[in-house]
């Protein structure tokens, strides 16, 4: 199963395990600082690294030929920017530790 999470998401899951003691507003708003931070970074074209998580590495991909199977054409895709998520080994272990769990509650 693959997960969608965004900036609401994130910020009703701290809410609920702050036990509702801190204001949503309060923390959506320090999400979405959070978030516009790590854009800015990677705008900006540097690495992030989130201790013991991992680091997220922007890079342009190169523009390039390819089929459109829509159409079933080639067509030429313009350059763009994306980001790599490198884990970190200490994270790594943690989700492998976890496995189990991660089985049970799919």
């Amino acid at each position: 199963m693959k997960a969608n999470i965004g900036r609401k998401e994130i910020s009703d899951l701290i809410y609920k395990r702050l036990d509702k003691t801190v204001s949503k507003k309060y923390i959506r708003c320090a999400v979405n600082i959070i978030c516009e931070e790590i854009v800015g970074m990677l705008l900006d074209n540097e690495n992030i690294s989130v201790r013991n998580f991992g680091i997220l590495n922007p890079y342009l991909f190169h523009s390039h030929k390819g089929f459109n199977v829509q159409t079933g054409k080639v067509q030429e895709y313009p350059e763009f920017w994306s980001a790599k998520f490198h884990t970190h080994a200490a994270f790594e272990k943690l989700l492998d530790e976890k496995k189990e769990f991660f089985k049970e509650n799919s």
